[in-house]
This record gives structure tokens, sequence and C-alpha cells, in this order.
């Protein structure tokens, strides 16, 4: 069976209750706080692992009190043999989620970015080809993670966020899967991200030609475009939502598992969608993440609507 390696973040949330994301000079009280495991990294490697994927997690801790990271990790079945500790803080997110579900969120990256390349060079020597690699924009080492992957015949599935143009300088044609939302596909293809999705996606192709492009476009549903083939969408299941924290990491994580596990990328979509729409109506981020089961038994699953676009 092939493995994941997920080089990624893990940060502790502080989840703040707000009426309305605050403004510029705005002082707003909070009805609520709550402290959640988090990171896009720790999100999609217990979505991997929940999805069925083998799954280890690379990356570093700070030398906090950690076990809120560690115990959800662990309780999802990732393993962490390759996960490190630095003399520095753990990377934190401060988010605001307003009553309608959206939220904003500051980052601290603290020791996410604080990786040696000899501790990713020794991580790659336990690891194959047809082993897939998922990464995000939350870790240094990026370049030297495509390549060592790319040298012994991994898959890579790099999800470009948070987006900087210094992304488009890294060695994107290695990539499997590029994993964008509308506002970070907009940024890639240099158009408005409100543009027609079929559009959007080709403009993403003209930059990364070569690799799959998986779009996410909210409630609107999601595209996945391969080369030189016509894409293929998915629509959004319609939940109430109650924080959209991590949804898109769900979507990621078992949308991967299924296209590793050989189902039908039709198939895999509607998986991952239904996925995501149950992470929706729970607090938290890689605690709303729901098992393989759930979703497989979810009505759900048999009723997204058709794509719109």
């Amino acid at each position: 069976m092939s493995k994941v390696l997920n080089f990624g973040s893990l940060n502790i949330d502080y989840v703040y209750s707000m009426d309305h994301i605050i403004k510029p000079g705005e002082t707003q009280a909070a009805t609520s706080r709550g402290i959640f495991p988090g990171g896009k990294g720790l999100n999609q490697s217990v979505a991997l692992a929940l999805a069925g994927s083998d799954t280890y997690h690379a990356g570093a801790l700070g030398q906090d009190d950690n076990s809120i990271l560690t115990d959800v990790l662990k309780k999802a079945g990732v393993k962490l043999d390759y996960l490190k500790t630095h003399a520095l803080p753990t990377g934190h997110t401060i988010i605001q989620v307003d009553k309608s579900g959206q939220n904003s969120i500051i980052l601290y990256a603290g020791a996410n970015r604080s990786l040696e390349m000899a501790e990713i060079d020794e991580t790659f020597k336990h690891f194959r080809k047809g082993d897939l690699l998922v990464l995000q924009n939350e870790v240094n080492g990026l370049e030297r993670m495509m390549l060592q992957a790319s040298s012994i015949g991994m898959k890579i599935a790099f999800n470009v966020s948070p987006f900087t143009d210094d992304l488009l300088k890294l060695p994107l044609e290695l990539c499997s899967y590029v994993l964008v939302n509308e506002i970070e596909g907009g940024a890639i293809a240099e158009m408005d991200p409100s543009s027609d999705p079929i559009k959007l996606i080709d403009g993403i192709r003209k930059k990364i030609p070569r690799c799959a492009v998986v779009l996410t476009l909210g409630t609107r549903g999601s595209i996945l475009s391969y080369p030189d083939e016509k894409p293929r969408t998915c629509g959004c299941c319609k939940v109430k939502a109650v924080d959209t924290t991590g949804s898109g990491d769900t979507y990621t994580g078992f949308l991967l598992t299924m296209l590793m596990d050989g189902k039908e990328p039709d198939e895999a979509m509607r998986v991952a969608a239904a996925a995501a729409a149950i992470s929706v109506t729970r607090k938290g981020a890689a605690c709303s993440i729901p098992t393989l089961e759930e979703v497989m038994k979810s009505p759900l699953l048999n009723n997204i609507p058709d794509f719109k676009g």
C-alpha cells in the first residue's frame, strides 16, 4: 500500500466567535473563545488518515505543551515518526468566526518554518516510488521537498495556501496535483477570482499545464482538470454552516485519498464534497473532520446538487 507523507504545519487555533469579522479600528467583544488543534498541515493529515490513507506527518513543533496537537493526530491514526521539536514557539492562529460561519485568520508560523535541510533529506529516505507527498505553503523548504520527492518517484500534491507570488518560482511542473481556491487561482492566472470558473481553470492551466488542477469554489462546488481532458465538476452540498474552518483541508484529504485508492475522479469529488459539508456543520478544524464511514453513510453523498459555477 502506498504511503502519504505530509510535510505540513501544526498550529494551536484560538477561535473567537464574533457578530461580524472585525473592521480596522474597531473594538468588538467576542461571544466565546475555543482552543483547537489546527494548521493546514495537521488538518490535512487528519483528513487523509480518516479517509483511509496510511499517513505520516512530518514537520516541527515548538517547546510548548503540544499534546493538543499530537493527541488529535494519533487519534486519527496519523504516524508521527518524522515530527521534530525545535527551540521556538509552536505555530498558532487567531481566528474570527462570524455568525454566518465565515472566518478570518491571523497566522504565526513559529516552528513550522524552522525545518532543517538535513531533517528533510533524512525523512525522504523512508519513502519510495508511488508514495504521495502532500504540501501546503505553511512550512519552509518546499523546493527541496519537491525535488527530493520527484527524485524517488513520489507523486506530489501541492495546496498553494496561503498564496504568495514566490510559489510560482517553485518547480510546479513536478507536481501531480495543484489545489487552489478561487482567490489563489485568480492570482496564478492573473484573472478576476469571480471570473467564470471554467475560464479561470483554463487560465491556471496555461501557467501550470503539466499537472492536474483542483479548483475549489466554496458553496459553488469544485472543478478537477487533468491535462488534455474536459474539466470535471461537482456541486456543493447544502447544509447549515457552523464553522467553515478546515473544510477545504477536509476536501483535500478525502479527494487525494480517493484518487490514490483508484477511485474514479467523479466519485472522488463526490466523497470529498460530502466530507467537507459534514465538517462545516461542526465547530473547529481538525475536530470537525468526519470518518470515511460517516461520509459513506451520510445522505449527503447521494444528494449533491449539480454544479452551477
